[in-house]
């Protein structure tokens, strides 16, 4: 069967398999790292919440502000990894043929989901968002008792989470707003062609640059946020 194959076609499907199953494991490694990372944050933030209840609110925002960025790093690994599938499927389709044996058309079959499954995008995004979620809640009950108390270090405490906060929702806002246009392009840039001066592609690119600026400013606000808390602890000791 492999001498039936040419010389491109066997280098076209080894290229191809070495390509999805390096990302392919590539993104099974990280969403396992975050699984790790979140039960080491869980942990301390269980530690330190009777006594330390700024510390712990700090933990669970790094803990959501974690979750973002590996969403993101997930986003791009699917990317990597469907971009694999695509150049598998014609050879697995050629292999088939050759072999006069169609489920090894692999891929063409498992496209459509059992059903009660779910694919690995969904699965891992909804364990990402809902440790967001779950990150977010617990930084609000840390610090809902601080409220009760005025001194200044509580104050830059709570000032600093919110900042906190809000810093982390519009870097979420801004990268998904960015996502979408970013797909937007590329189908413009596959129907159209690369014509810069086209003026819907002008009209991406004045959106993505405020994208930008959005996600930036939302990194700024973080930064101010985490410097507040850190003022505030400091103040309390």
């Amino acid at each position: 069967m492999s001498a039936d194959l040419d010389n491109s076609s066997r280098d076209a499907l080894g290229h191809a398999w070495d390509w999805f199953a390096m990302h392919a494991g590539q993104r099974m490694q990280s969403f396992n790292f975050f699984l790790v990372a979140t039960a080491f944050l869980v942990a301390g933030y269980a530690t330190v919440l009777k006594d330390h209840r700024g510390v712990a609110a700090a933990i669970a925002l790094l803990g959501a502000w974690l979750s973002v960025w590996f969403n993101r790093l997930e986003k791009r690994t699917k990317q990597l990894v469907k971009a694999g599938e695509a150049a598998l499927e014609p050879s697995q389709q050629r292999l088939a043929n050759l072999a006069g044996n169609p489920h090894l058309s692999i891929l063409a079959v498992v496209n459509a989901k059992a059903p009660g499954s779910s694919s690995y995008a969904v699965v891992i995004n909804v364990v990402q968002w809902t440790t967001f979620c779950g990150f977010s809640a617990g930084a609000a009950y840390a610090s809902w008792p601080l409220l009760a108390k005025t001194t200044t270090a509580n104050l830059l405490m709570l000032a600093g989470g919110a900042c906190l906060l809000i810093g982390l929702w519009m870097a979420f806002l801004a990268a998904r707003y960015e996502s979408r246009i970013l797909g937007e392009a590329r189908l413009g840039f596959a129907v159209l062609g690369p014509d810069e001066n086209n003026a819907e592609w002008r009209e991406k690119k004045a959106q993505r640059r405020w994208a930008d600026r959005f996600f930036y400013a939302g990194l700024v606000l973080t930064s101010f946020g985490v410097i507040l808390q850190t003022a505030g602890a400091i103040w309390s000791k």
